[in-house]
């Protein structure tokens, strides 16, 4: 955006490499935000950059508040715990939509107690995805918590990479028949959670549904799943 001076989305868009319509919904993001700003010429919308003493300025105007609730939750722990009831024996079910929800179920996730986490993945191409920097530092998270992934992804060429880096990423990865098994999205397991992100960057949503007996259920497909095309690749 510094280079750009003032551009409208499809400028942006074309520097970018981002379909228009995933950049338009990032700028107005970031709008909203108030990490860039945005102003009307003939009828057309232009977005142009904060200078970095404002970006200075605005960054720190959002951390201070985050750091006075993690102080806060730090010193009255205990207190706030009593707050929470005995778990509900029914689902708790969360819809999500847009890049910035997603990531609270990736969060979610690594926040189980659990050290094992299983999925269901398809991968895509990830290059110029808006959620690409997160997936980095979701990956970075996990290892340094010490969770393993059990995957099974399709056999082609777009978890190739996926695969070959698996050993180093504590992860064990059962690449099967796309045509004996449909993946879409990616659907996770860990702990008392169990969730489904859809990936595409067109409309990008997840759910996710805390439940021990629902998060079981999926975990035990997922294992039976392994055992069943592990079985299949020996004969």
């Amino acid at each position: 955006m510094a280079r750009l001076d003032s551009a409208p989305a499809s400028r942006v868009a074309q520097k970018t490499r981002l379909r228009r319509t995933t950049c338009y919904q990032i700028l107005e993001n970031l709008v909203g935000k108030k990490f860039i700003k945005r102003n009307i010429r003939f009828g057309v919308r232009y977005y142009s950059s904060l200078s970095p003493e404002e970006l200075a300025a605005r960054i720190e105007e959002n951390l201070q508040p985050l750091a006075s609730a993690r102080d806060m939750l730090t010193e009255r722990n205990r207190e706030i715990r009593l707050f929470y009831g005995k778990q509900a024996s029914e689902a708790k079910i969360s819809f999500y939509e847009g890049f910035d929800e997603i990531k609270l179920i990736y969060d979610k996730i690594l926040a189980e107690e659990d050290r094992e986490i299983y999925s269901l993945l398809r991968k895509q191409d990830t290059t110029n995805h808006p959620l690409q920097s997160y997936w980095k530092k979701y990956f970075k998270k996990r290892l340094a918590l010490d969770k393993h992934t059990f995957a099974i992804v399709p056999n082609d060429k777009s978890s190739r990479v996926y695969i070959d880096e698996s050993r180093r990423e504590k992860r064990q990865t059962l690449a099967v028949n796309p045509k004996k098994l449909h993946i879409f999205g990616d659907l996770k397991v860990s702990g008392n959670l169990f969730a489904y992100i859809s990936q595409h960057q067109g409309r990008i949503f997840g759910v996710t549904m805390e439940s021990p007996e629902i998060a079981t259920m999926f975990r035990d497909i997922i294992k039976l799943l392994r055992e069943h095309f592990s079985h299949s690749s020996k004969r």
